[in-house]
């Protein structure tokens, strides 16, 4: 079957856009600025994926053809850790500490507000999910004090980490034994408890020495 050449144009509504949540369609549709009536085969669409890809909330995007008159759009965006509430609005907080407006997103909450704090969270969070994911997917939020102190909430208690910038891998995965020890001797009474404090723990010799303050 022949086609007239109007036939080959790219029709806007039938754009299919996949794997957004963070960024939304209109957005990605004008960021590809495609006029109407564009042949399919004259749709530049590497300059459209580059385009895309220079919004910081995506990763990767992949445009392919559909012939006869419209295109599908694959995007992938950079992975969201959990969110913060600001003036009654949910924001999603990236691996990168970037913060976007949006509904989508882990359950984990960052309670801070301030973007470098979000920031060295996050990538806290992320050497946490890296050593631990099963201690990492049972925590609920995450907060830090003007001493820059972190304190790791989880159901029905939170932990006292100590000060942000000294806790290395080390730390961290003494920091998740020690707790999972807690919690493992404390069964359901877990919840009966207020906090577990580990800003008195060091490690030498390989050895943990200190103690643990569970209120």
């Amino acid at each position: 079957m022949l086609l007239k050449l109007e036939q080959l144009n790219i029709k806007p509504d039938k754009i299919t856009i996949e794997g957004n949540s963070m960024v939304s369609d209109n957005e990605i549709l004008s960021v590809m600025d495609l006029g109407y009536g564009v042949h399919i085969l004259a749709a530049d669409l590497g300059e459209m994926e580059n385009r895309l890809e220079e919004l910081s909330r995506i990763k990767k995007v992949k445009i392919r053809r559909n012939f006869p008159d419209s295109l599908k759009v694959t995007v992938e965006e950079v992975e969201p850790v959990g969110y913060l509430m600001e003036d009654e609005k949910r924001y999603v907080v990236t691996l990168d500490g970037d913060v976007f407006p949006g509904i989508e997103g882990p359950a984990l909450k960052f309670k801070v507000k301030d973007p470098e704090k979000i920031r060295q969270l996050a990538e806290l969070l992320r050497r946490i999910g890296n050593i631990d994911r099963n201690f990492y997917n049972g925590i609920i939020a995450i907060d830090s004090n003007y001493r820059d102190e972190v304190y790791i909430h989880k159901d029905g208690y939170y932990a006292k980490w100590g000060v942000l910038g000294g806790l290395d891998d080390n730390v961290i995965r003494r920091n998740i034994y020690i707790e999972e020890k807690i919690a493992g001797q404390y069964g359901d009474k877990i919840k009966d408890i207020d906090y577990i404090d580990l800003r008195f723990i060091e490690i030498s010799d390989k050895k943990i020495d200190g103690a643990v303050l569970i209120k």
